[in-house]
């Protein structure tokens, strides 16, 4: 396979440890928000699964969560009036990471290593 960098081939298990980091950075900085918008009881949800991601623990589970938590947080955004364009975006690109990485695994530096 003709690539620039065919050294960077070897590296999947960090790839997938950067995209998870990067997960639940964002989530979190969501979850943040939540606490401030109604229905915050989700928020608590949303913030379990995102530490169980950002750790790798249970990782599958809580990305499955964390993706139904994401399609009922954008439903009753779009109920009450506050969800605009970017916001879908934003959980469309996260809900898709998140479907990824049920299928690729945790990555590195997870403590749930695959068996």
């Amino acid at each position: 396979m003709l690539s620039l960098f065919p050294n960077l081939f070897a590296f999947p298990l960090l790839a997938f440890f950067v995209l998870r980091i990067t997960l639940a950075y964002n989530l979190a900085l969501i979850t943040k928000a939540r606490f401030k918008k109604p229905y915050s009881f989700i928020g608590v949800f949303e913030f379990t699964a995102t530490i169980l991601i950002a750790i790798g623990l249970y990782t599958q589970g809580a990305l499955l969560a964390a993706m139904i938590l994401l399609i009922i947080e954008s439903f009753i955004d779009r109920k009450l009036g506050v969800f605009d364009k970017k916001d879908a975006q934003i959980h469309t690109i996260l809900g898709l990471i998140a479907f990824a990485l049920m299928f690729l695994g945790a990555g590195a530096f997870a403590l749930d290593l695959p068996l």
